[in-house]
C-alpha cells in the first residue's frame, strides 16, 4: 500500500479545482444513497486507515482470481456494502484512489471501492452475490419481485442495486446506450467527502514534505 505522501500531488489539485464550489453531499430520502448522509458516515482513524479499508488483500498483494470475461457493458454501483466483512475481505476490491496508478484493468477486480459513500462500482453482476450471500427479499424498481426474476435480470440492466441486510433494492437502468449517471455520482460523492473529511490531515502533511 502506497503511503499518505503517494497521494499528495494527487490530491492538491484536486483541492484546487473543487473547493471552491465544493457543496457537501446533501440529506436524501433515497435508500440508495443514505450512505453518504454526513451523519452517517464511516469514521477512519486517518487517510491510511481509510485507503487501506478500501484496498483488498488479494488486490494489494496483486494476486487476483480469475474472473468471467467482461461483457464491456455492465458497469452499476452497490451500495450498502460491509468492508470490513468477510463478504468484502474475501474479495478482489481495490480503492478508487489507487486505479489510475494501476496498471491492472479495472475489469479484473470485483469492484472498485469507495469507503466513505459505503459503495463499490462493479462490473459483474455476481459481485452482488458476493457481498450479499444471504439476500432472500428482492425489490425491483420499488416493487416485490421473486429470486427467479432476480435471476432473469441482466447485469447490465441494473444502475444500482443498495444491500439492505438481506434485502436488495435494485434500480434499473433506462438505456444501456448511456453511461450510467450513478457510477459517475459515486465517484463525485466520494471525492467531495474524502476532500472534506481528510482536508486538514492532507494540507499539513504536503506542507511537512515540501520543507
Amino acid at each position: 500500500m502506497k503511503n499518505t505522501r503517494s497521494y499528495l500531488l494527487w490530491f492538491i489539485p484536486a483541492i484546487a479545482i473543487s473547493m471552491a464550489s465544493f457543496i457537501s453531499c446533501s440529506k436524501s430520502t433515497d435508500k440508495a444513497t443514505e450512505a453518504t448522509e454526513e451523519s452517517d458516515l464511516p469514521v477512519f482513524e486517518n487517510f491510511e486507515a481509510y485507503m487501506a479499508t478500501g484496498t483488498t488483500a488479494t488486490a494489494r498483494e496483486n494476486k487476483l482470481r480469475e474472473k468471467p470475461e467482461y461483457d464491456h457493458k455492465t458497469t452499476f454501483v452497490i451500495y450498502g456494502v460491509d468492508m470490513n466483512s468477510e463478504n468484502f475481505r474475501n474479495g478482489d476490491f481495490i480503492w478508487a484512489g489507487e486505479v489510475s496508478s494501476n496498471a491492472t484493468p479495472e475489469s479484473a477486480y470485483d469492484g472498485i471501492s469507495h469507503p466513505l459513500c459505503r459503495a463499490v462500482i462493479a462490473q459483474r453482476k455476481g459481485t452482488i452475490e458476493m457481498l450479499a450471500p444471504d439476500a432472500d427479499t428482492f425489490i425491483i424498481e420499488g416493487k416485490n419481485a421473486t429470486k427467479a426474476q432476480y435471476d432473469a435480470l441482466p447485469g447490465d440492466s441494473i444502475q444500482r442495486v443498495t444491500i439492505d441486510g438481506k434485502t436488495l433494492h435494485i434500480e434499473k437502468r433506462y438505456s444501456t446506450d448511456q453511461p450510467n449517471i450513478d457510477v459517475e455520482k459515486v465517484s463525485d460523492d466520494e471525492g467531495h467527502l474524502m476532500r472534506k473529511t481528510f482536508f486538514d490531515e492532507l494540507i499539513k502533511a504536503y506542507e511537512e514534505n515540501s520543507k
